[in-house]
Formats: C-alpha cells, sequence, structure tokens
C-alpha cells in the first residue's frame, strides 16, 4: 500500500513515469477498481488504466454418467444436501422401487386412508362446473323490443341475431399454447379479407368468408371440429351469458356529457364558466395522468357481466338478452358464458354445444313452437311507484 501511494504521488508530479506500471504490480490495493490517473507534465498528459486481473476459469469436464440419474431411493436426490447424494443406480432398481411404492399404495387405500379418491369422477366430456369452459358467438344487435310476463310486469329486453356460426379453427397446447376454437359469424360472401392471415385461415377450412372472426378460450373436454355449427341453442333461456360490444361514438364532448360533473352555476356572477371543468391542478406542477378532461367519447369496448337470456327464437335464430347493450343496430356484439353466474346442478348447458336433429324440420313448426322462453325474473308485480316495489299481490 505505501508502495502505492508513493507511485501515485510521484506519477502526478511528473516525476518517475517508470514508477506507475511497477507499484501496479506490487501494490494489491490499486488493482482493484479501475481507477483512472493522469500525469501532468508541460508537454502533453498520459492516461493509465488500473484493471482488475481476471483470472482464466479452469475448464471441468462433466462426470460420465448413465441415463437416467436415479439414486437409490428412486428420486433425484438421496440426501438434504447435495454431498451427501449416494451414486445412482440403473433404470431397473428405479422400476423395481416404483412398483413396491404402488403396491403400498393400492394397499393403503383398501385399507381406507384415501377416502377422497373414493368419489365419483365426473368423465371425461361431460359438462363440469369447475373446470369446463365452452366456446362463445357472434350474434348482430337488431333493435329493443318488449315482453309482459305472467305478473304484468314490462320486460325490455334487446333482440340479438346469430346467423351462420361456423367453427373454422382449432388452437392446441403442442402448437399454439393453449385449447382454442375460432369462430366466425355473418352472411357467406365471396368477398376476399384484407387481412391475409384471416383469408389464410377460411382457405384452410374450406368455408366461405364471414364477416368477423373470433378466438374462444376452451377446455380439452369443449373442443370442437371444424365446420361446425354453432345454433342459437348453444345457450339455453334462463341462463346468463356476458356480452361484449362496441359503443356508440359520440365523437369531443365536454366534461359535463362524458364524465357527469356538476359544471359552474347558473348565474350569479358566473362568467363563461357554466361548463367548464374547473382547475387541473396548481402552479409548476404537471397535470396528472388520467384526469377527467374533455374528450372523445364512446367507440370502446365494453363488457356487460351476467345479462338474463329471456327468450330465444331457435327458427329465426334470435336470442331475447333482458335489458340494453351499448352499441348502434346492426353491430357485432360476443357472447358467452357468465363468469360470475354458474348454471344450475339439475340443469346444465349442452356440452360442448348442441347437436342439431337432422331430421328435424323448422319449416313445418310455427313460430311458436320454437320459442323458448324462461320464467320471469320477478315474483310478483312491480308497482313503480313504490320505492321498493310494492308488495306481492295476493
Amino acid at each position: 500500500f505505501f508502495f502505492g501511494n508513493t507511485a501515485m504521488v510521484l506519477s502526478c508530479l511528473g516525476v518517475g513515469a517508470w514508477a506507475l506500471p511497477r507499484a501496479h504490480q506490487m501494490s494489491p490495493a490499486l488493482s482493484w477498481g479501475r481507477l483512472r490517473m493522469q500525469r501532468i507534465g508541460p508537454a502533453h498528459c498520459r492516461t493509465y488504466y488500473l484493471r482488475k486481473k481476471r483470472y482464466r476459469e479452469e475448464k471441468v469436464e462433466p462426470s460420465k454418467s448413465t441415463f437416467p440419474y436415479i439414486y437409490e431411493n428412486g428420486t433425484l436426490y438421496s440426501g438434504a444436501h447435495l454431498d451427501d447424494c449416494k451414486p445412482f443406480q440403473p433404470i431397473v432398481v428405479h422400476n423395481q422401487i416404483l412398483e413396491d411404492r404402488y403396491e403400498a399404495f393400492l394397499k393403503a387405500k383398501a385399507d381406507g386412508m384415501f377416502p377422497e379418491l373414493d368419489k365419483k369422477q365426473i368423465p371425461f366430456g361431460e359438462w363440469n362446473q369447475k373446470t369446463s369452459l365452452r366456446a362463445g358467438m357472434w350474434a348482430i344487435k337488431v333493435r329493443m323490443y318488449r315482453f309482459w310476463d305472467e305478473h304484468g310486469n314490462r320486460i325490455p329486453v334487446t333482440m340479438l341475431w346469430a346467423p351462420n356460426n361456423v367453427v373454422v379453427a382449432n388452437r392446441w397446447p403442442a402448437k399454439h399454447g393453449r385449447w382454442g376454437t375460432v369462430v366466425a359469424c355473418g352472411w357467406p360472401t365471396k368477398v376476399d379479407p384484407i387481412n391475409p392471415i384471416e383469408k389464410a385461415v377460411y382457405t384452410k377450412a374450406g368455408v366461405k368468408y364471414r364477416g368477423v372472426l373470433r378466438e374462444f378460450v376452451v377446455t380439452e373436454d369443449a373442443m370442437l371440429p371444424v365446420g361446425f355449427p354453432l345454433t342459437v341453442r348453444h345457450f339455453m333461456p334462463g341462463q346468463c351469458v356476458d356480452i361484449t360490444s362496441k359503443s356508440k361514438a359520440k365523437g369531443f364532448q365536454g366534461v359535463m356529457k362524458r364524465w357527469g360533473f356538476a359544471g359552474g352555476p347558473a348565474s350569479h356572477g358566473a362568467t363563461k364558466f357554466h361548463r367548464r371543468p374547473g382547475s387541473i391542478g396548481a402552479i409548476g406542477r404537471p397535470v396528472q395522468k388520467g384526469k377527467k378532461m374533455p374528450g372523445p367519447m364512446g367507440d370502446n369496448k365494453q363488457t356487460l357481466m351476467s345479462q338474463y337470456i329471456y327468450m330465444i327464437d331457435y327458427k329465426n335464430d334470435l336470442i331475447y338478452v333482458q335489458g340494453s347493450i351499448p352499441g348502434e343496430s346492426g353491430q357485432y356484439v360476443l357472447l358467452q358464458d357468465s363468469y360470475y353466474t354458474d348454471f344450475e346442478e339439475d340443469n346444465p348447458p349442452p356440452f360442448p354445444s348442441f347437436l342439431p336433429d337432422p331430421e328435424e324440420d323448422l319449416e313445418s313448426k310455427s313460430f311458436d313452437e320454437c320459442q323458448l322462453r324462461a320464467k320471469s325474473k320477478y315474483k310478483y308485480h312491480l308497482d313503480y311507484a313504490h320505492p321498493t316495489g310494492g308488495p306481492p299481490i295476493t
């Protein structure tokens, strides 16, 4: 350390330029890190870098062993620490260990040590409330309508038309990392899609171009073959669905219409401040991100959860959903099984989808025969003048 400091002082004073390299070799304190030193001279300036020494790591050849690496206890590790591991044994010993353990497990199961394994398992291909996930459907918003239930309540509904839903592609984990089904909807046309990826999907499936495409993530037991038609009886009257659609575009709007601000006073000294937002921040500080201000309103995707299906008309491919749905008439909306509302145990949905009867003649049936209506959500007549809806009618 003494020699290193002495060499540093001498080099900075311009004396003994040879002392710096020798001091670098002698002093281990100066060889750590990257220290920059300059020799001050009348005519020129020299820069020296002291670098940390890098030692070459010796290459260690891996020990030759036989696959698989199985130890005496039939696992990859035989001790709490890797140093305690014993040499591996051949695969024959491993198989013998597995057979002995399996025989011990069967004996313990017969003695009743694992009662949870005796529960009846739902077979593959049947609806499972906890694990099964079905595909969804496309539909076109038509208009609003109304019905009256058996108690005299007015039920506002939205009419949805679901024409020509068909499966055009599938996804599987080995290639795509997930189970999925691609569904197309719309009236078949000869116009090719602009997107080359969509065009390849229709060409591979041998299906004419339709209006929209959408992939639904499903479970393995809910996969559908390519070309399978999805009808409105894929859903049931009385079940709840999640509906995704795009809201109407309202253009550039102020804060009163866009965010529901109260605005300024209408009179009493208010001058040109009736519909303004007010203060947006203090001086010297930027406006906070996400501040509610005027801007474009609407034209964004919205999802309504747990919407009640009031009626299904499978002759005309119509679905009547109770309540309103955002968006204009004529646009596509997406329907899926509700995420929050479960099915009744005694009334599961058609799984993986409704399979139509080829011998069924819909033309010979009347409209009333093809309409499946659910029970009303209300158990009595609602008195809208009453704060709680009124008492039930006796």
